[in-house]
């Protein structure tokens, strides 16, 4: 899937690299869904990369990413979904998402992260990982993460396959991600949360925390109008449904 695009840091932000940082390298790792082309064209080659802007002056604030990470699975031909929920540490620091990008293989249909303060939900993003599996702007706009609020995500597929897909690295397998790049003081010198991996495999998570009819249920599947007509532009068929 073409992935075009890159991360554009909001102003002031960046990521520490060498001295003092603990980080003493980049690494860089490419995934194939198919090979196929390369392998039946020997003189074929990728230029996949990244290209990054370095600075030797230290940013006000320093970029990390939180991961929403959850097990999977689905029934042969049915929807599956996984919900997501953990508890931002009343000691930790606030941050502020700015961008998100979701991932599963060939099942998932949907995929969308929340952040839940005083019974309000604001969504973080919400995506088809049909769509090209890139970062992508948050879409609520100035959100932060404060000390005592959750992290809301869920994951929706669907299995058109006579087998059980579950959970694993490979591609007849699932997955059920959501990367959010957030940033904070630069000065901040503890250790910032950086994974939430509390889940169900069914719907039941977020009626156990946060009470039945008190979150977006099955509206958190419901992708936005203009992703389902992009889907349609580039023919990619979707099912959500009971």
């Amino acid at each position: 899937m073409d992935a075009q695009g890159g991360v554009v840091f909001p102003k002031d932000v960046g990521l520490a690299i060498g001295g003092d940082t603990g980080v003493g390298s980049i690494i860089i790792q490419v995934h194939y869904a198919e090979v196929d082309e390369f392998s039946m064209n020997p003189r074929l080659t990728d230029d996949s990369g990244v290209k990054l802007t370095i600075t030797d002056e230290a940013p006000k604030y320093i970029a990390s990413i939180y991961l929403i990470l959850g097990g999977s699975q689905a029934n042969p031909h049915s929807v599956g979904v996984t919900e997501i929920v953990c508890k931002w540490p009343d000691d930790g620091p606030t941050v502020y998402p700015f961008q998100y990008h979701v991932h599963s293989h060939s099942t998932g249909v949907a995929i969308s992260g929340y952040i839940v303060r005083n019974g309000i939900w604001n969504e973080i993003g919400k995506k088809s990982p049909k769509l090209p599996q890139r970062f992508y702007p948050t879409t609520t706009k100035g959100l932060s993460i404060r000390p005592g609020d959750y992290i809301a995500g869920r994951c929706t597929y669907y299995n058109n396959r006579n087998e059980r897909v579950v959970n694993g690295w490979g591609k007849k397998n699932e997955m059920c991600n959501v990367y959010i790049y957030i940033y904070h003081e630069y000065n901040y010198k503890h250790s910032v949360p950086d994974l939430c991996m509390k889940y169900t495999s069914y719907k039941s998570l977020w009626d156990e925390t946060f009470g039945v009819d008190k979150h977006p249920g099955d509206l958190a599947s419901a992708l936005h109008q203009e992703d389902i007509d992009l889907l349609n532009d580039l023919g990619i068929d979707i099912f959500i449904g009971g």
